[in-house]
């Protein structure tokens, strides 16, 4: 039973990363202006972490379907596949093997319908969440013409009430970058403000220096006051 738990779980997140890719494709054409890209670091040991688990937990399967392939193919399977996705019949050759009394062939099937999958569906799991992280891992900041995407969340701009801009300088080892961080505060919305206890939000964008006038103008047209 939890194998089907599993299989149900890997379709829903393979749905929810299509889902929201699809979504961000549809609104490509409503982008005002993307953040400077950086690389998010906690987005990136997320994910690797995700990726050692991934490799530990499919280590461990292919060991249990080594011993079940040995076993299961040419003699009942055909395939090598089979043993991955013909779970109703390895469980007819298990209680046949159980029947029969053999022992040795029994827990090998047992071992691998009751671990070796698990194994493998929760590496698949693991893996999706990583390739998750890693695809938002780059996409920095994104002001929409009615939203503010940012890694924590993603805000309405309807709920903007103050913005100011502060130049900033990033210093590197062949140049001194400069680009604008463009601090937004939000209104809060009421769950947020019963968990948070804070009526607002405050979000910042890091902006190009070349995008500041357009962004400002963007702005302006939303008839919002500046805080300075």
């Amino acid at each position: 039973m939890i194998i089907k738990f599993q299989i149900i779980g890997v379709i829903l997140i393979i749905m929810i990363i299509i889902v929201r890719e699809f979504k961000k494709y549809k609104r490509r054409d409503s982008i005002i202006v993307k953040s400077i890209k950086r690389i998010n670091y906690v987005y990136f040991f997320i994910s690797l972490a995700f990726f050692v688990f991934v490799f530990f937990y499919f280590e461990i399967f292919l060991a249990y379907f080594l011993k079940a392939h040995r076993l299961l193919v040419p003699k009942y399977l055909n395939k090598w596949y089979e043993i991955l996705f013909r779970y109703e019949y390895l469980e007819v050759i298990k209680n046949n093997f159980k029947q029969k009394e053999m022992i040795k062939e029994y827990c090998i099937i047992n071992w691998y319908l009751q671990m070796g999958l698990v194994y493998f569906f929760s590496g698949i799991t693991y893996g999706l969440v990583a390739v998750d992280y890693m695809l938002r891992l780059f996409e920095g900041n994104i002001l929409y013409k009615d939203k503010i995407y940012t890694y924590n969340g993603s805000y309405d701009l309807n709920r903007l009430i103050d913005y100011s801009w502060n130049l900033n300088e990033k210093k590197t080892k062949k140049e001194n970058i400069k680009y604008y961080d463009l601090k937004l505060k939000i209104a809060n919305k009421k769950l947020n403000k019963w968990f948070i206890g804070e009526d607002t939000k405050t979000v910042y964008i890091e902006i190009n220096c070349d995008d500041k006038e357009k962004v400002e103008n963007f702005l302006k047209g939303l008839n919002i006051k500046k805080a300075y």
